[in-house]
């Protein structure tokens, strides 16, 4: 965002309601987003528990043979 590299010091009224209303809505997005991405981590976890699971069951499998 061009404010944040030129600095916010030259802003007015407007321009300082403008940057708090995109900046909030970018904030909202991006709450979205990683509660996305810890669902999608969470289904990551689950199957990698259900993957260690199964090669633990193909061990013992292999321990009995």
């Amino acid at each position: 965002m061009i404010f944040f590299v030129m600095g916010i010091g030259h802003l007015s009224d407007a321009e300082c309601n403008e940057v708090l209303v995109d900046v909030s809505r970018r904030a909202v997005n991006m709450k979205k987003a990683l509660a996305y991405l810890q669902v999608e981590v969470n289904h990551l976890e689950m199957i990698k528990f259900q993957v260690s699971q199964r090669k633990a069951q193909l061990a013992e499998k292999g321990k009995k043979r």
